[in-house]
């Protein structure tokens, strides 16, 4: 081989010429194929950056930008549920949380699986690794089935400790108003003092004007703690995904650390969004408690742009141990993110009575936004 061509197959081989697509994270679409066919394998435990380049000023930076608009992001239906005068039209929140669910699923889709199969199938990983190329699958499929046991377990606890909370409310109890929002027929539980005195978990449902779920939710149905563990471990893959990224973002440089800046942003925050209108929709014991959850996704995507700043001296993005853990865990989101959106998210939300008492046309924004959500993460997907 020439000498000359070596670096550039060197830059290949590591992933900085695509690192518009994922950067050290290995997530490239366009040249994996090639990559997995020229690499050589004595460059598989080299560093991935020239560390006189770097600009550890603008890996600061991006901390703090990353931690500002996934708290916007996060916090803004948040904000909205708890403050009356920020409250948005109840058509506008379900627009925004079908918006997000598309968001989720293409999140799973677009960005987790095809940066999990990259991974794994390196060829700088052990021979098991690349005798087995379903590795990524496999991990995924293992991350929905657990996902699904643990909700199942949940469900069938809460069942038998609580019955109320999963038994629709009889028809004494629900009120259909006539008055409507943007064409949303309101569904209202009017509370029964005296059926329900001493419930709590019906009490925390009803605010002081009598209306249940704040925020323009337009029910109050069974299943309650299942949906509570559901947000809770959406919240967990895409936490395991936020750190990833932030993490590609940390040992990026040059005009990919620009490009990809700003499609995290856009990426964080309607991500965000998603995530926060689900934690509108949970019932707390304290005030406190929904910010604390918010809290949690704000501060993943900087943690992991820290780490990356930090530990950059000594970063291989090519090492077995780092295509392993990246792998398994870009595999593990993609299987929860992808459950969460299919059963959770779409099945279950477009056949609930607040979904199928809106008219055509609504129900036919809410699929909009759906569609639109899935369509603008993966178009992000070319950057992130």
């Amino acid at each position: 081989m020439p000498p000359h061509l070596l670096p550039i197959l060197a830059l290949s081989c590591l992933g900085l010429k695509g690192a518009l697509a994922h950067g050290p994270a290995g997530h490239s679409h366009d040249n994996s194929h090639d990559d997995h066919h020229h690499d050589p394998k004595d460059l598989c435990d080299q560093h991935s950056h020239d560390l006189g380049s770097y600009s550890i000023s603008m890996g600061a930076a991006a901390i703090l930008i990353m931690f500002v608009v996934s708290a916007l992001g996060v916090y803004l239906p948040i904000l909205t549920a708890k403050q009356r005068s920020l409250r948005i039209p109840p058509l506008l929140f379900e627009l925004t949380k079908h918006f997000g669910s598309g968001i989720i699923l293409a999140t799973g889709f677009i960005h987790m699986f095809p940066g999990a199969i990259f991974n794994l199938t390196d060829p700088c990983l052990p021979p098991f690794f690349l005798a087995y190329s379903a590795t990524a699958g496999l991990v995924a499929m293992v991350a929905a089935l657990v996902f699904h046991l643990i909700e199942l377990l949940v469900t069938q606890r809460a069942e038998a400790s609580s019955p109320a909370i999963d038994h629709p409310p009889s028809s004494a109890d629900v009120k259909v108003g006539s008055d409507s929002v943007h064409g949303i027929t309101v569904v209202e539980h009017q509370l029964d003092h005296s059926h329900h005195h001493g419930n709590s978990h019906a009490a925390r449902h009803a605010n002081n004007d009598g209306h249940c779920c704040s925020h323009g939710t337009l029910f109050n149905e069974e299943g309650a703690e299942t949906r509570r563990v559901s947000t809770y471990l959406l919240e967990f893959g895409i936490a395991l995904h936020s750190i990833l990224i932030g993490l590609a973002l940390g040992t990026s440089e040059g005009p990919a650390f620009i490009s990809l800046l700003a499609a995290l942003c856009f990426h964080q925050f309607f991500e965000g969004l998603a995530l926060g209108a689900r934690i509108t929709e949970l019932n707390y014991r304290a005030a406190w408690m929904p910010f604390a959850n918010g809290l949690v996704y704000a501060i993943t995507t900087p943690l992991g742009t820290a780490l990356g700043v930090i530990f950059r001296s000594v970063y291989r993005a090519r090492s077995p141990t780092t295509l392993i853990v990246q792998g398994v865990l870009d595999a593990v989101s993609a299987g929860i993110l992808l459950y969460t959106a299919l059963v959770n998210l779409m099945a279950q939300e477009f056949t609930r009575q607040s979904f199928t008492a809106l008219p055509r046309s609504s129900k036919s924004g809410c699929l909009a936004a759906l569609y639109l959500g899935a369509l603008a993460m993966s178009v992000v997907g070319i950057w992130v």
